[in-house]
Parts: C-alpha cells; sequence; structure tokens
C-alpha cells in the first residue's frame, strides 16, 4: 500500500538523469501529479505527446504544483514521454 512507502524527501525517488523514454502506457488511465513547487520550464520533467509512431509531439504539458494530470490510454496506447530533469535542480532548504 502507497501509505507504507515513506520517503526522506523527493530526492530519494527521483534523480536528475531520470525521464521516461517514449512508451504507450498501459491501462484505461494515466497520471502525473506535480509536487515541486516554483519548477522552471528549464528544469526539464515536461509531458510530452506524441504522434503514433514517430517522434512527433503533438502537445507539451509543463510540470505545474499542485497539478494533477490525468488522460485516458486507449486500446492501442497513446505514446508519451517526460523529457529529461536538468542537474542545476537544487533541493531548497
Amino acid at each position: 500500500m502507497i501509505d507504507d512507502i515513506h520517503f526522506k524527501n523527493i530526492k530519494d525517488i527521483v534523480y536528475p538523469w531520470m525521464f521516461l523514454t517514449p512508451h504507450t502506457g498501459k491501462g484505461k488511465l494515466a497520471a502525473a501529479y506535480y509536487l515541486s513547487a516554483n519548477w522552471k520550464l528549464s528544469y526539464g520533467g515536461c509531458l510530452h505527446f506524441l504522434k503514433k509512431r514517430t517522434d512527433e509531439v503533438t502537445d507539451v504539458i509543463v510540470p505545474r504544483f499542485n497539478t494533477l494530470v490525468l488522460f485516458k490510454v486507449p486500446k492501442e496506447g497513446k505514446p508519451h514521454m517526460v523529457s529529461g530533469v536538468t542537474s542545476g535542480v537544487k533541493e531548497k532548504d
């Protein structure tokens, strides 16, 4: 259960080199929840939707604090990826 998961801070689960390569997802619904306040576009971590069978970006969602993004995943999948996070992101004291 998620109640059993505890993290010291976000760096325990997210590292500067982490990103999701293009994939279609599984299931009926996908979600992204943005928890970082004062996030800048230059940090990366944007959700990119892709045209089927290509790398062409059709839409981009920039992380915004306390925003939940939900999207339907059709039977054939919905191609998407998350851009890499830059190493310039610093933990706030």
